[in-house]
């Protein structure tokens, strides 16, 4: 598998995003390059400590069903046949490369690849809002009962309020634009969540008509 590549435009959003956060009386702790590991997610996530938000720039996946896939047995990333989607989605963080081109970790550490289904463990009971700044988070199987198995699933469950996910590849730097306006709409602007997501869509509506822009983040609740 090819390591994953860096995120040109995701320094761009922490600094876009912090002082808004700042101003309005958040405690912001940015890990970024070698410190934002899944050792410190897990660190921030503790048992009734959680953020009251969580925002995670970085890559994410979505394996389709390899049963279905008639190109699944080229995939060269380990979880990636799973059987369960719980497995073959989620997102990733310092040190997964090791991960994703060799299949082993790196010694003593965890793989820097946060599945679904280690997702779901978190205890985010303390967490207003997720933002999975990444690509195709909001992706997973479709079961009639459960509804989408996956990442979305998955943080609703370990007790987020709302999420905001994407639908496909997102642009790096549309999404930097988009996440320093929905953060302005809601907490300068005092909107709630909702309105404020709403109104950054019709906003990045107007300034990119192409939806492949502007449209790809949903709001989950």
């Amino acid at each position: 598998a090819q390591p994953m590549d860096t995120l040109a435009f995701t320094r761009a959003e922490i600094q876009g995003t912090m002082p808004i956060l700042k101003k309005n009386k958040y405690k912001v702790v940015a890990l970024t390059g070698f410190d934002g590991t899944e050792e410190a997610l897990y660190q921030i996530c503790q048992t009734g400590k959680s953020p009251g938000i969580l925002h995670l720039a970085t890559h994410g996946f979505f394996f389709s069903d390899p049963l279905k896939d008639s190109l699944a047995s080229e995939r060269s990333v380990p979880f990636a046949l799973s059987n369960s989607a719980m497995l073959r989605s989620g997102i990733v963080f310092s040190g997964c490369n090791r991960m994703w081109t060799t299949g082993k970790p790196y010694p003593g550490l965890h793989d820097g690849v946060l599945t679904a289904y280690e997702a779901a463990q978190l205890d985010l009971a303390n967490t207003e809002l997720v933002t999975l700044s990444a690509c195709e988070t909001a992706l997973g199987d479709l079961n009639v009962e459960g509804g989408v198995f996956g990442l979305q699933r998955a943080f609703i469950q370990a007790g987020a309020h709302y999420v905001i996910m994407s639908l496909w590849k997102v642009d790096d730097s549309t999404t930097k634009d988009f996440m320093i306006a929905f953060y302005q709409k809601w907490l300068e602007g005092q909107k709630t969540i909702p309105e404020a997501f709403r109104e950054t869509q019709l906003e990045m509506r107007k300034k990119h008509p192409n939806p492949y822009f502007w449209a790809p983040f949903i709001l989950v609740e």
